[in-house]
């Protein structure tokens, strides 16, 4: 009984352990996009399916997006309407704020922790709408991308991986008994 919930522990570990090299390898896969798309052919961003998404880096959006959250964007949203939160390129500068009015081809914004409004921009400078808030992700990926922190998880995986791995010579011996 004992050595069958090794066995199914270990099948388990091992269906496990496939699963997060599977997400592992589809991140690496996308950080190689975002390097090509980004460093190669010197795009602002990478689209994925129409989506892509920016880190905040200023408290001016505050209560409703926060330094460290990351925006996801559907990029050439053409439905815009007063109080929609969009991303725009104004002056080599990528920027999240609200719009406070639309005339035309004429769009104002702010932030929502701002005192005055933006300069107008053209719907050209529109990047897409935000569609979701991702809380916090930035100090997530921080976390991750530390080398003491991957290094560990990394040595971590291989240890269990070897702890739990199915020893050949204890396969053979539980073979005999049966």
């Amino acid at each position: 009984m004992n050595s069958r919930l090794v066995i199914v522990s270990r099948k388990i570990f091992q269906v496990l352990i496939n699963i997060l090299l599977i997400i592992i390898g589809l991140l690496l896969l996308v950080a190689l996009y975002n390097f090509y798309v980004i460093k190669i052919q010197k795009k602002d961003y990478a689209s994925y399916f129409g989506y892509t998404a920016f880190n905040t880096t200023s408290g001016s959006m505050e209560k409703a997006i926060y330094v460290d959250d990351y925006v996801f964007v559907k990029i050439n949203e053409k439905k815009l309407k007063q109080g929609d939160i969009i991303t725009f390129k104004t002056n080599d500068t990528i920027i999240t704020h609200r719009i406070v009015r639309i005339d035309k081809d004429k769009i104002t914004t702010k932030g929502d922790n701002n005192n005055v409004e933006d300069d107008p921009i053209t719907r050209k400078a529109v990047i897409g709408k935000v569609v979701h808030i991702g809380r916090e992700y930035g100090i997530y990926l921080k976390i991750i991308k530390t080398p003491q922190v991957f290094i560990t998880f990394f040595i971590s995986i291989i240890m269990m991986d070897i702890a739990l791995g199915e020893d050949k010579e204890v396969s053979k011996s539980e073979k005999k008994k049966e």
